[in-house]
């Protein structure tokens, strides 16, 4: 009857658990399949901090960058003054012979917030595959300051010679592609994730995980509540577990003083209650109070 108790028990809390599991499942599905990503494909860093400055007439440049598609614009981690930035001329080169593949000029004025992007058009697109380098050559008399983060990649970002404190911000925005959902990135996602990990650790490794969790928990959750209802059945059947040694009962001992309310021992009558004896028989029970007793020969 207990584990019966036990199981409906088991069963009522582990159903809700599965209906908010899956509850939950088909709203990430849901959203993922109307959710849409714009973003363009950035360069392994996330721009949150100056790495460095472009004086005047000098030239800043990422390099290599390994095109994984076609690029035809490129956007340039900075911050410009209230005044505005100055003058560039962006370059896209080839990281192995310096050549100039394409390029474009940003007249002076423009406003780029902390953490934001310079978006600039190049002259025309660059394929796919190809091991590039991005520079940009200051040309107005105001410096800029560069926006990156410090990076493990194969990558740095130089002034001239001058190495800087990390890579410069960097990224592939493309006009042409169509917005994706979050399902459809999902495989990109996974392939990303594992970059600069284990060789063991791959998609099939990240699904696996997923499986674990959102499958194998409930299960291992079933499984100890009704293990805990065969135990709780066990110690039902068999009773409680007699003490490691003799129960040890508090009585009175022998020296305590006896009280006239307490009960006599081995079934003998009260003190009270027993009968008198010649001994203790009161004088004049029975003969003239205070008669001598009779003389021989009287």
């Amino acid at each position: 009857m207990m584990r019966g108790i036990v199981r409906s028990t088991a069963f009522r809390v582990a159903v809700p658990m599965l209906v908010v599991l899956l509850v939950g499942v088909v709203v990430l599905l849901d959203r993922g399949s109307k959710g849409r990503e714009d973003q363009p494909v950035r360069f392994g860093v996330l721009a949150d901090q100056p790495i460095g400055d472009l004086p005047a007439r000098r030239e800043a440049c990422q390099n290599p960058i390994d095109l994984d598609r076609s690029i035809s614009t490129v956007g340039l981690g900075m911050v410009t003054t209230p005044k505005g930035g100055p003058a560039l001329r962006v370059t896209v080169r080839d990281s192995v012979s310096g050549r100039v593949l394409r390029s474009a000029r940003v007249a002076a004025g423009y406003q780029v917030p902390f953490k934001g992007f310079l978006t600039v058009p190049l002259d025309g697109p660059v394929r796919s595959d190809s091991a590039v380098s991005v520079c940009a050559q200051n040309l107005g008399k105001r410096k800029l300051t560069l926006v990156g983060k410090e990076s493990v990649l194969g990558s740095d970002a130089r002034v001239g010679t001058k190495l800087l404190d990390g890579d410069w911000g960097v990224y592939f925005p493309n006009p042409d592609a169509k917005p994706r959902d979050y399902l459809q990135m999902a495989p990109d996602m996974l392939d990303r994730a594992t970059v600069l990990r284990p060789g063991i650790v791959t998609p099939l490794f990240y699904v696996l995980l997923a499986l674990i969790a959102f499958v194998g928990g409930p299960v291992l959750l079933w499984r100890a509540v009704l293990s805990a209802a065969d135990e709780d059945e066990d110690v039902i059947a068999v009773g409680p577990r007699p003490l490691d040694g003799p129960a040890r009962v508090a009585s009175i001992t022998d020296d305590a003083p006896a009280t006239d309310d307490a009960p006599a021992t081995d079934g003998a009558p009260a003190a009270d209650d027993a009968p008198a004896t010649d001994r203790d028989a009161a004088p004049g029970d029975g003969d003239p109070a205070g008669a001598p007793p009779d003389r021989p020969g009287a």
